[in-house]
């Protein structure tokens, strides 16, 4: 509950759009059509880790929003890029491009001015405090000495109508699962 309550509070309301920013170039663009393209989704905890997003859940191709994401082909080849409809401008196919999904939603990543079309499913992605990169987790205990040491109404003043103190959530999950007749939230109920 505390994740959830630090992206509400700490992270502005979503943007729609991406930002991309090219990365690595080829000599030449090689393709090889007797094999399956997918695509590659990274962050540098991916790179870190060895796993990508979604690999357990069937979604295929997912990003975390606002997290810088590396975009490639499992056929290491180099492409031209168009994400959600606006062309990555180069003068020579690319094998890998930076993209910054700014809303919680499916994104399209079409490679070879249509050729192929994948989606990209954008998502808040809840990380083991351990494996944190040190920016991360400050940026998270920032979060969360503001919610135990800020008030409500100050904390709304500071940051907005979505701002809920550690008092606020109490309420709430109180609420919710302290009910005599019945816990709403724990153990599938």
């Amino acid at each position: 509950l505390l994740g959830a309550a630090v992206y509400r509070s700490s992270v502005q309301q979503p943007t729609v759009g991406v930002s991309t920013v090219t990365l690595a170039t080829a000599e030449e663009a090689t393709t090889d059509n007797s094999t399956s393209r997918s695509l590659i989704c990274k962050t540098s905890y991916e790179e870190k880790n060895g796993r990508t997003l979604g690999y357990l859940y069937g979604f295929g191709s997912v990003a975390q929003a606002y997290r810088e994401t590396y975009l490639t082909l499992n056929t290491g080849e180099a492409v031209y890029w168009t994400v959600d409809d606006v062309e990555v401008t180069t003068d020579e196919p690319l094998k890998e491009i930076s993209v910054l999904f700014k809303d919680l939603d499916k994104h399209t990543v079409a490679i070879n001015h249509g050729e192929e079309v994948f989606t990209v499913h954008s998502k808040v992605v809840r990380r083991e405090i351990r494996d944190l990169d040190q920016a991360d987790l400050d940026a998270y205990l920032d979060a969360a000495y503001e919610i135990y040491t800020v008030g409500q109404e100050a904390g709304v003043s500071k940051y907005g109508e979505n701002f809920e103190s550690i008092y606020k959530l109490l309420q709430i999950h109180l609420y919710g699962a302290a009910d005599k007749a019945c816990d709403h939230w724990h153990d599938d109920a």
